[in-house]
């Protein structure tokens, strides 16, 4: 019985696009392979294979958008991202003497966030995170792919707490930050707060004892946030020459046995009379 028409213009239309759809992902599989096999066989691409890709000016700006792309977007601030930091300081000559204000050393060393104080870890995770959530929040960039950041004074720390909390609130972070804060100063949540407690109990509204710190602080949030921006403000000259020179001897004594990444952040501590060099 022969078929009808329509049924056969439906199997021959068929018919192409499997034989089409198949010698295409073997065609993909094999190019897949060969770069496969050229990658493990030379470590990386064979000059030659670099020279065509640099002749063909499309393959070769897709390239250069992605590195690009991924020099962005750095992911998450933790503890294993690279901070650069650049003291500022007056020269001071052989006998210790300081300069007259015309001439400045600079010493620039590369180290883990980790040597950063506790609480200025916790801020400045907070201040980038808000920073790229919030539209609108930008931060300039280095030449080394870090963000750039003033720490050369207690003002520029204390900005950092109040973009958080206001200029790039982002409500979670908030949340999360004010307890990390509480923890990295050891401040008791209910000792800290014991009068505002104390007057709402007053009031016939007391705090349960069940209620846990991160509820009180909520609670409190207004007399919170001050009592953190005084220990920032407070807190803020720890991060002085002293405390350069400690992250730069400690660091440099390992440096050949550490394999530090791009610059998450690039931060100036400028201790100089001539005031900051890096607006």
């Amino acid at each position: 019985m022969l078929a009808s028409p329509a049924a056969a213009s439906r199997g021959i239309s068929k018919k192409p696009a499997r034989l089409d759809a198949k010698p295409r992902l073997l065609a993909e599989l094999c190019h897949d392979a060969l770069l496969k096999g050229v990658l493990a066989e030379h470590e990386g691409l064979p000059p030659s294979w670099l020279d065509l890709l640099k002749g063909h000016p499309a393959t070769w700006q897709q390239l250069t958008d992605a590195v690009l792309l991924s020099r962005e977007d750095k992911g998450p601030f933790g503890p294993h991202s690279t901070i650069s930091i650049v003291c500022i300081r007056q020269y001071v000559d052989h006998l210790g003497n300081e300069d007259d204000g015309s001439r400045v050393s600079f010493r620039t060393v590369l180290a883990p966030a980790t040597v950063l104080p506790r609480w200025f870890y916790v801020l400045l995770g907070a201040y980038l995170e808000s920073m790229h959530a919030t539209p609108g929040c930008t931060m300039e960039v280095d030449g080394n792919g870090g963000y750039k950041l003033s720490i050369g004074c207690t003002g520029h720390a204390t900005s950092m707490w109040s973009a958080v909390c206001d200029g790039c609130r982002v409500e979670r972070i908030v949340k999360a930050t004010r307890l990390k804060l509480f923890d990295a100063f050891q401040l008791n949540v209910r000792d800290e707060l014991e009068e505002m407690i104390a007057n709402q109990a007053a009031e016939g509204t007391p705090i349960s004892d069940d209620d846990d710190d991160i509820e009180i602080l909520e609670m409190f949030e207004e007399e919170a946030t001050e009592i953190l921006y005084d220990y920032i403000r407070d807190n803020a000259c720890e991060l002085n020459v002293g405390w350069f020179d400690n992250v730069e001897r400690e660091n440099a004594a390992g440096i050949g046995h550490v394999t530090l990444g791009v610059p998450h952040v690039s931060m100036l501590l400028d201790q100089s009379s001539l005031g900051a060099y890096w607006k």
